[in-house]
């Protein structure tokens, strides 16, 4: 399988990192809050042998800039960076997969470049509903983490990324033990989890009814039974787009990729197969093998 890695000079002066592995239509994969691009590619590997992973690190994450402005993280800036990220690796078009934050983004995607997506995979898409007390009281909570992370609070930036398994460190317990061992925590910007928290984080409500109502990307929302807040979001995002499938997985809670891997992965591969472009690949590659 080919890999390939770079940094992407944005037009808004951003430097964001991406890498590719794998062959064939591309998924576009955008990662949780306090994970990195290669954590969702790992996560989801079992799909090179069919499609080709280009993931991101988000700004704020990973080995992409974390500017010290929260309007630097916002999800228009962000989706900007995304095409230009497409453009550099040559996809004019993607399928997208995206969990907790990056689903949210993936949502803005199909809002403002719908022409650029083939499809699009959400997994624990929570959204802050505006007109709901619940989403009012995280955005509250949301904001509190952050301020508190930029005044330096060591354990609730410690808690953020625990609350997201693709943010936790291999051998997170060894490695505190170790000497020196809480500099694995440094290889994650506290600035960067903040702004993200603020602009990005499960309280934000990025897109408005009527724009999903318009989204005609083909969507896929994926939800573990134990994830009320995923669940919840899910049944209201499936009354309003327009063309979307919502799978409920059983036993597991926000992090289903994790917690169910080879389900999760067969269910996307199952989708994904059956659009236009996986199908034009297929043919393209049995044209080849009796051409031979």
């Amino acid at each position: 399988m080919t890999r390939h890695a770079r940094w992407v000079d944005t037009f808004s002066h951003k430097r964001v990192f991406a890498e590719e592995r794998g062959s064939g239509a591309g998924i576009f994969l955008l990662h949780g809050l306090g994970g990195t691009g290669r954590s969702l590619a790992t996560s989801f590997s079992g799909l090179e042998r069919d499609f080709s992973l280009l993931s991101i690190d988000s700004i704020g994450h990973g080995r992409s800039v974390s500017p010290v402005s929260p309007l630097d993280y916002s999800p228009n800036l962000l989706v900007s960076q995304f095409l230009e990220v497409l453009d550099a690796f040559d996809h004019e078009t993607v399928h997208v997969l995206g969990y907790g934050m990056g689903a949210r983004l993936a949502l803005c995607m199909a809002v403002l470049f719908p022409e650029r997506l083939v499809s699009s995979i959400l997994i624990a898409p929570v959204l802050g509903l505006t007109d709901s007390d619940s989403g009012e009281g995280r955005r509250h909570q949301d904001s509190d983490k952050a301020r508190r992370i930029k005044e330096g609070d060591l354990k609730t930036f410690q808690e953020v990324l625990l609350s997201e398994p693709e943010a936790k460190v291999p051998n997170l317990e060894e490695s505190k033990r170790s000497k020196g061992g809480d500099s694995q925590w440094l290889k994650r910007s506290p600035i960067g989890i903040a702004n993200s928290l603020l602009a990005l984080g499960p309280g934000c409500d990025l897109v408005s009814r009527e724009d999903l109502q318009n989204i005609r990307v083909p969507m896929f929302l994926l939800s573990g039974d134990k994830d009320h807040d995923a669940v919840k979001t899910a049944k209201f995002l499936t009354n309003y787009l327009p063309v979307s499938q919502n799978y409920l997985l059983e036993g597991c809670g926000r992090a289903a990729h994790v917690e169910q891997n080879g389900t999760v992965t067969h269910l996307c591969r199952e989708f994904l197969m059956r659009s236009p472009q996986a199908l034009r690949k297929r043919i393209e590659i049995d044209t080849e093998f009796l051409d031979q």
